[in-house]
């Protein structure tokens, strides 16, 4: 690689000051150290310098590169032309560049995207595969009957129906056939929540009544007894329709399920986790040896797959990231299996091991070279939700000051207007969960060097994205701003949307409000009391209060994540009851096992922590962002040791 082009000389005070006066100017070796570790290759950004190339051809469609060349040889040489196809103008329209924003796109190239090389990548990756630590016994014993729904109508992260009269602590042994577990779908579970007659019309953005992209016949080359043909179904029933309500991006259904056909790792993960819900439900000592061995067959194969270089390096590298997301979420709903203790969880230990089969299979195209991208569904999808499960632990874990670059920019596959679809396994956009990450990572960045000039001018970038940003999904083209979706929103006699159209808005509303929170807090140390704190707290409260709780409207897509971390900076009694309302429901209602209630838990012993250890009322706009209290890495080290990982997945 190249050296980059000689960089300008030190700016002055009032060129790389933002107005909230957060920086200090450094020493030239300071700003080159900063420099180098933006710049290298597969930094976080992981964007090559800019060489004397014909950059033509890594431009994205619609920028001007009639004097394109390396930053500073043109004060507008990479000034981008009005287009879709990037992050917009970062110059502000027609004013000329000024030296410090040359220097920007030197020193923070993931804003003048580029195509970065494949040849000399380096990976970090573990061969470890942390579920075998229990996968010899991951079920020691029965639990009991954990749920019994009044009605029999389980409607919320899973959605089925139990018929009563089969559920009793002696029943059959197994799932044989007419006993215990009707699985009727949403569509007979929309009648008995008595939903009016708007929500089944085909255009009114509810969810579809029938199970998505598999044929009637599914299943029949797996080759499986009555018993695990039970399982398959609650998986394609139960579990798939509570998954999101996007079905077009239902990976779990329409990539997970497919692959379990052929690759024997998912398909007894597959059945390891129904078996974990339906243990639940229907407990009997040979349903808990079945389900420990399709865990044990699972770890076994995924354990074998990682020692084979080829299997990591194709495209069958798909079904191990995909078993290991089924072990994931496992791992989650199955929280009172943990061992106690500081040590990291499988889910979160899984979670990077999946990231860095991500890494190591990356096909290295982005948006902006639309041409050449080369992934299939089941990769975007394993990408997408790889990257969250490692993603929305980052604000609740501290920060990794010594270890590698967090990158995910495998999250930018397709085009720019692809990256800002939402996708059904998150919630969120592409776009958006990797700006998310940015956060994290500029602030690791910025306690390494607290005297860095580079580094909040890439936290404004991120600013702006945030304010500009346009997310859409399968359901509806999305909306230009806050006030003109709550304005859309039609409300029933609860004050409740009644679409999934408006659901998935709603919730990729509240996805960046978060994150607009999160970076004025981690990043800037802005108190929870602050004035802008405040407001993103609000539109999150504006934007929930519309979202139903439960019912066939309520899937995993729900911003679990986003509502334990809003929880953290609410300390009106009015905000905090929102919360508590909505935890409360999902804790009580829902009848089936999540990760909510060890974070219900959290949350009650924060909010009484917070009150003592904080004091409210006090911030200095003008201090620098290295002299300020670094309150959330506080508030994160005693979470950790009081409550342990929470998984937010």
């Amino acid at each position: 690689m190249n050296p980059p082009a000689k960089r300008p000389k030190v700016l002055r005070q009032s060129q790389l000051v933002a107005s909230d006066h957060t920086t200090a100017p450094t020493t030239d070796a300071a700003e080159a150290e900063e420099s180098d570790i933006l710049w290298g290759h597969r930094s976080f950004f992981a964007l090559d310098r800019y060489q004397e190339v014909d950059v033509q051809q890594y431009l994205p469609d619609g920028w001007d590169t009639t004097s394109a060349g390396a930053p500073g040889t043109s004060k507008r040489a990479l000034e981008p032309v009005s287009s879709d196809q990037g992050d917009g103008d970062l110059y502000g329209g027609e004013e000329a560049t000024t030296e410090a924003q040359v220097w920007l796109a030197q020193a923070m190239p993931e804003l003048y995207p580029s195509i970065p090389s494949k040849e000399g990548q380096s990976f970090s990756l573990s061969l470890s595969n942390p579920f075998a630590a229990n996968g010899s016994n991951r079920h020691p014993r029965l639990k009991g009957t954990a749920f019994l729904p009044e009605d029999g109508a389980v409607n919320g992260y899973i959605k089925f129906r139990l018929r009563m009269s089969d559920v009793e602590d002696h029943r059959s042994p197994v799932l044989g056939k007419g006993k215990g577990i009707t699985f009727l779908g949403n569509s007979q579970l929309r009648h008995r929540t008595q939903l009016s007659p708007q929500h089944m019309q085909q255009n009114s953005g509810a969810p579809p009544n029938d199970i998505q992209y598999l044929p009637p016949n599914f299943g029949r080359r797996l080759k499986l007894d009555d018993t695990d043909n039970k399982l398959l179904k609650f998986y394609l029933v139960a579990y798939c329709q509570g998954r999101t309500l996007l079905t077009k991006t239902n990976f779990w259904m329409s990539s997970i399920a497919a692959m379990a056909v052929e690759e024997e790792c998912v398909k007894h993960a597959l059945l390891a986790l129904a078996g974990a819900y339906v243990l639940d439900y229907l407990p009997s000592p040979q349903l808990l040896a079945r389900t420990n061995n399709h865990y044990q067959q699972a770890v076994g194969l995924i354990n074998e797959a990682l020692r084979t270089t080829g299997m990591r390096a194709t495209e069958r590298g798909d079904s191990i990231v995909s078993a290991l997301s089924l072990l994931i979420v496992d791992d989650c709903i199955n929280w009172e299996l943990r061992g106690e203790g500081p040590a990291l969880p499988n889910w979160y230990l899984g979670g990077q091991l999946a990231k860095s089969l991500l890494d190591e299979s990356d096909p290295g195209y982005r948006y902006w070279k639309r041409v050449n991208v080369q992934c299939s569904d089941a990769r975007l999808a394993n990408a997408n939700f790889g990257a969250f499960a490692c993603i929305v632990a980052q604000p609740v874990t501290a920060l990794d000051m010594n270890g590698p670059d967090q990158t995910f920019d495998w999250l930018l596959a397709g085009s720019h207007r692809d990256s800002q679809k939402i996708h059904g396994s998150t919630g969120l956009c592409p776009k958006l969960l990797h700006t998310f990450a940015q956060v994290t990572h500029l602030t690791i960045r910025m306690a390494r060097n607290p005297e860095s000039v580079v580094i909040p001018h890439g936290a404004k970038k991120i600013q702006e994205r945030l304010d500009s940003i346009h997310q859409w999904s399968e359901l509806s083209q999305g909306y230009l701003s806050k006030d003109t979706l709550l304005e859309s929103c039609q409300l029933d006699a609860n004050g409740k949307v009644t679409s999934a159209a408006m659901v998935t808005d709603l919730t990729g509303e509240i996805w960046i409000a978060t994150v607009r929170m999160y970076l004025h807090c981690r990043f800037y140390r802005r108190p929870r009391d602050h004035a802008l704190v405040q407001q993103n707290l609000q539109t999150f409260l504006e934007c929930l209060t519309r979202m139903p709780y439960s019912g066939p409207l309520f899937t995993s897509q729900a911003p679990f994540c986003c509502i334990f971390l809003m929880a953290l900076v609410s300390y009106r009694e009015e905000d905090r009851k929102i919360i508590r309302d909505w935890f409360e429901t999902i804790v009580s209602n829902v009848g089936c096992r999540s990760s909510v209630p060890p974070v219900w838990v959290a949350v009650k012993h924060m909010w009484t922590w917070m009150d003592m250890a904080f004091a409210d009322g006090y911030f200095e706009e003008a201090s620098l962002i290295g002299e300020r209290n670094p309150w959330w890495e506080v508030m994160i080290a005693h979470l950790v040791e009081t409550e342990g990982y929470i998984s937010l997945i």
